[in-house]
């Protein structure tokens, strides 16, 4: 069974949180061999990772994610980023068997053809693994955002 892990107390933010239509980053460190992901269970290649929390009335303009170490075991393991309503509409598919690069949304993804995606309700940005069962990586996951309520 897949896990579904909430690491959204491992976020931070840059710029302003209070006030309408501040635009800030919300950034957090997905550490997949950390404490509170090994402590849910056994990893498996379909888990979320639940990253950062998006409070209801914010839009979220991009969202991407950033290998800061590689995964070294299951390297044909991939990333996806989404939320809630789908899996991979920021982000499909990556690999993250290589550090430092950058996966945006781009092309054909599905918030990206709209600029983005207005949440009228709470939600999480998510990491979706794919392919196969990570055990190392660490990647640092980002959402910029304007609050709109």
């Amino acid at each position: 069974m897949a896990l579904t892990v909430d690491c959204t107390a491992n976020e931070g933010s840059a710029g302003r949180w209070d006030g309408l239509g501040k635009i800030f980053i919300r950034k957090a460190t997905i550490d997949v061999a950390g404490t509170l992901i090994v402590a849910a269970g056994t990893k498996t290649s379909t888990d979320v990772y639940q990253s950062i929390d998006i409070p209801a009335k914010t839009y979220v303009l991009a969202a991407w994610f950033v290998v800061t170490e590689a995964e070294a075991t299951n390297v044909t393991g991939t990333l996806a980023l989404g939320d809630g309503a789908s899996t991979a509409g920021y982000v499909a598919a990556a690999t993250v068997a290589v550090i430092n690069v950058a996966h945006v949304s781009v092309g054909t993804d599905v918030y990206n053809a709209y600029a983005g995606k207005f949440y009228t309700a709470a939600d999480t940005i998510d990491l979706l693994v794919g392919t196969a069962a990570l055990t190392n990586a660490v990647v640092d996951v980002y959402a910029l955002c304007a609050e709109l309520n």
